[in-house]
């Protein structure tokens, strides 16, 4: 979902209209957008102004680990500008000091893979949160790039399913294929917790910090047929290309021997 806020100008195809900053923290609070466009005078300053979305964003960056969306500011009036953008600033240090103490992590995984002899590419890039964003920052565009969905039954009990970027899959033909039942996405702090990854990091490495095995890996079987996979090294500042045989090989070497999914035979795929 894309927000724009403004009080009087038209807004852009494909973007929800928001009047006030209540309305547009109400939507960033549903998880769903990924880009808000936001104006600074609103017409009733008593009611707030864009600068109250920065604020809140930078306080739930901060505070809660938030994921934030794109943010572009479109204010005419210089000085509500300066201010906002101060803050825009503010978030990408704090994104940059959450990315530096992965660093510790992302060396040891990658001192992991070489004990296993294998070998990979790593390249860097800016931080991606979705889909759309890995495209548009991408450095490398062979081989096969993975989205991965973290997800949980009402049992408690955990899957990685790792896709092809372009899959559509309906959450419920899943869970009845892997047997779980219905399923729902974890929350930050399980993936957190078992994995060890911010959201927006998600990755079949991930299982190096699952030492006791709580998570299942799903792997479709489209993203082994064309090397290498691509994927995030606990970080959504860099992407390494592996080799599908050297991708299981690691995953089982983790105590994670995965599933291997004809994601073709479910319906809606």
């Amino acid at each position: 979902m894309k927000v724009y806020l403004d009080d009087e100008r038209p807004t852009p195809e494909g973007w929800v209209r928001a009047w006030w900053p209540e309305e547009v923290i109400a939507l960033l609070q549903t998880g769903q957008v990924t880009d808000v466009s936001l104006d600074h005078d609103l017409g009733d300053d008593t009611r707030g102004t864009g600068y109250d979305v920065i604020r809140w964003l930078e306080e739930a960056v901060a505070t809660r680990n938030l994921v934030p969306p794109n943010i572009a500011v479109h204010s005419a009036n210089p000085a509500g500008r300066q201010r906002m953008m101060a803050g825009i600033e503010s978030i990408r240090r704090l994104l940059r000091a959450r990315s530096d103490a992965t660093a510790p992590a992302v060396d040891a995984l990658f001192a992991r893979l070489r004990s296993l002899g294998i070998e990979t590419v790593t390249v860097t890039h800016p931080a991606v949160y979705t889909v759309e964003q890995a495209k548009a920052h991408r450095v490398r565009h062979d081989g096969t790039h993975v989205k991965n969905l973290f997800l949980r039954n009402k049992k408690g009990a955990m899957w990685l399913v790792v896709l092809q970027e372009e899959r559509t899959i309906d959450l419920k033909d899943l869970g009845r294929c892997i047997g779980a039942g219905n399923v729902s996405f974890g929350s930050p702090e399980r993936l957190r917790r078992y994995l060890g990854v911010e959201p927006g990091s998600v990755t079949p490495f991930a299982v190096v910090n699952d030492a006791d095995a709580k998570v299942q890996v799903v792997i479709d079987a489209r993203v082994l047929q064309r090397d290498p996979v691509q994927c995030h090294p606990l970080t959504n500042t860099m992407t390494t290309a592996i080799s599908g045989a050297d991708l299981l090989h690691f995953l089982r070497a983790c105590g994670h021997t995965p599933r291997i999914l004809d994601v073709d035979a479910l319906s809606g795929s």
